[in-house]
């Protein structure tokens, strides 16, 4: 959906002011900057169906005292607190619409949810690397989301379920 021409305007009106009451400070990335660290994980395990073996991304971090800033893109960071031991839970959730509700057809919709949880161990200090775990949780949310098992020609195994992979990340050189 595009947004009326209005919209840059506004948004540059709002990225200005929440600069000017943040100071200085890099909201994106507060803290020490840790730099970007390559991620790279291996399916352990599914019970959705078919996934994908391995995957490779790139990810920033940043860390303001006890807490990890994880941004990827240009996403609002994802923050974990980093326990004595360097180990740093990061959860994140999305609600996806897959199906639109229909009352006139009787069609109830599909919305799904998502949980994103990494859990690491920091290596290093500053941290130069992690090793952890990503687990994936897909389930539906609301409506009738029968549409989205593969029996019905959709894309899970069966509702809920979880993909899981090993992660290993190393900082990539400036």
């Amino acid at each position: 959906m595009r947004s009326p021409p209005v919209a840059p305007v506004a948004l540059v009106a709002l990225v200005a002011l929440v600069t000017a009451c943040a100071g200085t400070r890099d909201t994106r990335e507060p803290g020490e900057k840790l730099g970007t660290f390559a991620v790279n994980g291996s399916l352990l395990g599914t019970t959705c169906g078919k996934a994908a073996p391995t995957f490779r991304y790139e990810v920033r971090l940043s860390r303001e005292g006890n807490t990890l800033n994880w941004v990827q893109g240009s996403t609002v960071p994802l923050q974990g607190l980093i326990d004595e031991a360097g180990r740093v839970r990061v959860v994140a959730e999305l609600d996806v619409v897959v199906a639109k509700a229909d009352e006139r057809a009787g069609a109830l919709g599909c919305t799904m949810h998502r949980t994103d949880t990494l859990s690491a161990t920091l290596q290093g200090e500053p941290p130069t690397s992690f090793v952890g775990a990503l687990v994936y949780k897909f389930s539906a949310k609301s409506g009738d989301c029968a549409g989205q098992l593969a029996s019905a020609g959709g894309e899970f195994s069966t509702l809920p379920c979880t993909m899981t992979y090993d992660v290993k990340a190393a900082v990539l050189p400036q």
